[in-house]
Parts: structure tokens; C-alpha cells; sequence
């Protein structure tokens, strides 16, 4: 068995189909459809009744069959006819552009034909398919994606302002779904008054993160599922008391609720004037505030610290290295915390700010080291100074080297003493400064502002390393 339908109707198994009905089966199965003779003339047009578009296309009959369509396209054709009439017994089918030959308007659109040769003269058969359903339907899938894709940036924006809002706000919020009892989203505020590490709120139960008389406060209230008065919770963490203002809202198909509570409440309450006057000060201070743990991690940083560093928010600041935002890195910062640990403070140490966008600025840096319930760490109040200034030195003599000013005079002239006591001064710097940066030579020449041959000179002076060491 064959399913080759020449052969079926060579058998005699189909009858013969009278002319009109022929006429009316080739019009059908295309849009266009044009007979074209042995000379290349058109014979015969057939437009589909069904597309009411073509119009009447008689005028085509007589016309020479590449004078129908552009030059381009009468080019394509004739390459094919002449593979369809030579050894070729059938041609791929190709995408024509008409030219009418009578105002030789241009069609705008393509015909997609296929070629079938009718006889052993050369006669030929041309089915064409409109192609504008196909690209209408195309264009409508392209337009689909362009939608999609316009939804989708939206969203991200969306979810972009909340995150720059969640940051900027000095409330904490929290974002709770009332079927699970989770928290969605917490921001910064929100997690330091639970105590928590930053973005490890989300996904726990806030029930978990209260007292237990908050926790049934909580509880009663998802149950009731109506808007209330705060709800009044301590932080299991902190022992922090919080009054949560609860919002609730419907989305993604549950009930969830927003709570806000005052960021300033405890230990900023307003009713301290000593500590509403220090979260003032913190606030809308000139100079950058920062707390740091005692690795040198920043917990805190104010307005003033972010316009420094050219930063966008809080949360860009917080959890970072401090040592990121200093020219001279892990150095600075152990310098800062060895001398503020040992003598509880440190003042006027100075330093390069680096920015967001690798920009460094003069900053002198005092510090004090702070011990908490928390842990230790470093408050820090960094002043753009913005010139060059003469570093200013607070350190106690060290025993043992050299004698004091007073006890020289009159045993040498002063230009011996100021030279001997210059030594000393001198040496004790480079000292200390081979000591903060762990023998680093380069970071310590880079600290004491000498060129690296300059310190090499020095270190030679006073025996610090031998002659020959390079």
C-alpha cells in the first residue's frame, strides 16, 4: 500500500473532477493561485472567495508572469521555474512580493508560493498563501513578550522602591503572613531591635522572637484577624519593649499584616533628654558617626557617615568591613582598635575615607572603645578635615629611651638636645608604625608618609635592620 495520491488516482480509484469544481478545489487551497503557460504567461487567476482582500485580479491574465512582482522577487521565480522545468521535479516554495503591472504598486506584504508543474510543455500551477495571518500572529506574540517583560521590570521596580523605603525608614517594620505566623521581610530597624544578624529575620516565626505575653497578645490578634491597637511585645534577644502598630492587607492570595513600631523607643526614648539629644545628634550630626563590633564589622552608621562614603542606605553600610571604606584597609582599623582598646580612646588619628566609587578624602578619626551586652566594638566619629594638616601626636614618653627636656638643659647646647629628641620622636614613630602594620614596610612608609627608600634610609639609622637588608 501506497500513500502516494497519483498513483491512487492513475487506479481510477478517484473519478474525474469537471473543470468547475477543479477551478474551485485550486482556489480554495491557496489564496492566490495563477496558472502560467509554457511562454511564461499568465493564463489563469485564482483568488480564494473566502479572502475578499485581493479584490479582482483579472487584469493579471495576458501579463508576463515576472512582471506581476518586484524585481527581486521576478528574479527568485525565474531561478525557480527554470530548476522546476529542468531536472528538478519539484522546487522549495518561496516568499514573492508583487508589483501590480498597472500603477506598479508594491504589495507590503509577502505571498509564500509553491510551484507544480502541470504538464511535459511546461506549464505550470502557483499556490500562494497569504502571509499576513501569520505574521499578525507573530507580532502579537511579540507584543505578549514586550508586555510580559514591561510587567516584569515594573515589579522589580516595585520591589526595588520597597527595599529603598524599608531602608530609609527609621520605624521598624516588619512584614508578617498571618496563615504561618513568619516574618516576609524585616528591615534594618526591625533587626537591630530584635537583636538579629542582618536578613536573618525572614522566614522565622515571629512568635519565637517575643516574650510570652507578647506572644499571646500576638496570637489573639491573628485570630480575631481585625485591625487593632498596638500590640505591646518585648524582644526576646534585647529585652527591647515594642509597641507594633498592626496593618493588615490581602496579597499572593493571603492575608498578611505590616507592623510598625517607633525605631527610637528604649534606649532613645523621648522622655531622656540626654538620650533624645544623643539620637539627635547622631541623626543630624556634621561629622559621620559609626559603630563597629570588635572585628571592625559596622553596625551603625549615620546620615552623615553614607554622605561621606557616597552610599545609597543604611543597609549598604551595615554588616560591611569598615576597613573597606579606608585607604589603608585592615592597618587603619587595627591601629585604631589597638590604640582605642588600650587607652580607652583615641583622638585626632588620621586617615584617607575611600567612597563607593573608589574617591578618597581626608578624614581625622577619633575613637572609643565601647563594651556592651552586645559585645565590644568601636564608636567612631569621622570629620572630613578635606586639606592636608600636620598629624598631631598624643603618646606618653616611653621609658627608657632618652632623658627628659628638663633634665638636658644646661648639659648641651640646645641644637644637640632638639636633635637628640627629634631622634627619639622619630624613632618611636617608625616603631610603632612597623608595629600596626606587622613589619609591612611598604603600609608603614605609606602611614608615616615617607618614600620607601626614605624609611629604608631610617631604619638603617637607628638599627633597625642590618646594613645589607634590603
Amino acid at each position: 500500500m501506497t500513500n502516494d495520491l497519483s498513483t491512487f488516482i492513475r487506479a481510477g480509484a478517484l473519478p474525474l473532477i469537471a473543470p468547475d469544481l477543479l477551478a474551485q478545489v485550486i482556489a480554495t487551497a491557496g489564496d492566490v493561485s495563477i496558472v502560467v503557460g509554457p511562454d511564461d504567461i499568465v493564463q489563469a487567476v485564482l483568488a480564494n472567495p473566502h479572502h475578499r482582500s485581493f479584490g479582482s485580479l483579472d487584469h493579471w491574465l495576458g501579463a508576463k508572469v515576472t512582471d506581476i512582482f518586484t524585481s527581486e522577487s521576478a528574479a527568485k521565480l525565474a531561478g525557480r521555474i527554470a530548476d522546476l522545468r529542468g531536472a528538478m521535479p519539484q522546487v522549495r516554495a518561496l516568499e514573492l512580493n508583487h508589483s501590480d503591472p498597472e500603477d506598479r504598486t508594491i504589495w507590503t506584504y509577502p505571498i509564500r508560493y509553491s510551484l507544480h508543474r502541470l504538464d511535459e510543455a511546461g506549464a505550470l500551477l502557483m499556490v500562494g498563501r497569504d502571509l499576513r495571518p501569520l505574521a499578525e500572529a507573530q507580532q502579537d506574540l511579540v507584543r505578549m513578550q514586550i508586555a510580559l517583560e514591561q510587567e516584569q521590570q515594573q515589579q522589580r521596580d516595585l520591589e526595588t522602591r520597597l527595599r529603598a523605603m524599608l531602608a530609609a525608614s527609621r520605624d521598624g517594620i516588619v512584614i508578617l503572613a498571618l496563615g504561618t505566623g513568619r516574618i516576609l521581610q524585616a528591615n534594618a530597624v526591625a533587626e537591630e531591635a530584635f537583636g538579629a544578624a542582618p536578613g536573618s529575620l525572614a522566614g522565622k516565626l515571629l512568635a519565637a522572637e517575643i516574650d510570652p505575653a507578647g506572644r499571646a497578645a500576638l496570637e489573639a490578634w491573628i485570630a480575631a484577624g481585625t485591625e487593632a491597637a498596638p500590640l505591646p511585645m518585648v524582644a526576646r534577644r534585647t529585652g527591647r519593649p515594642i509597641a507594633a502598630v498592626p496593618t493588615l492587607y490581602r496579597a499572593s492570595g493571603e492575608w498578611q499584616a505590616l507592623l510598625r513600631f517607633d525605631g527610637r523607643r528604649g534606649a532613645e526614648a523621648e522622655d531622656s533628654p540626654l538620650a533624645a539629644g544623643l539620637a539627635s545628634l547622631y541623626r543630624n550630626g556634621a561629622d559621620a558617626v559609626v559603630f563597629t563590633d570588635d572585628a571592625g564589622v559596622i553596625r551603625l552608621a549615620n546620615d552623615a557617615f553614607l554622605r561621606l562614603a557616597a552610599l545609597p542606605g543604611p543597609l549598604s553600610a551595615r554588616g560591611r568591613p569598615l576597613a573597606e571604606f579606608l585607604a589603608r584597609g585592615t592597618a587603619d582599623v587595627r591601629a585604631i582598635a589597638e590604640g582605642a582598646r588600650a587607652a580607652g580612646a583615641l583622638r585626632f588619628y588620621r586617615a584617607k575615607v575611600r567612597t563607593a566609587y573608589g574617591d578618597e578624602t581626608e578624614a581625622e578619626i577619633s575613637a572609643t572603645w565601647i563594651s556592651g551586652i552586645r559585645g565590644d566594638g568601636l564608636g567612631l566619629v569621622i570629620r572630613d578635615v578635606g586639606r592636608p594638616d600636620l598629624a598631631r601626636l598624643r603618646a606618653p614618653p616611653a621609658e627608657g629611651r632618652g632623658r627628659g627636656a628638663a633634665a638636658l638643659v644646661g648639659t648641651a647646647p640646645l641644637r644637640d638636645i632638639v636633635a637628640e629628641t627629634t631622634d627619639v620622636i622619630e624613632r618611636m614613630c617608625i616603631e610603632a608604625a612597623l608595629s600596626l602594620t606587622r613589619n609591612n614596610r611598604v603600609a608603614a612608609a605609606e602611614m608615616l608618609g615617607l618614600s620607601r627608600q626614605s624609611l629604608y634610609v631610617k631604619l638603617r639609622k637607628y638599627g633597625l635592620i642590618g646594613r645589607d637588608e634590603i
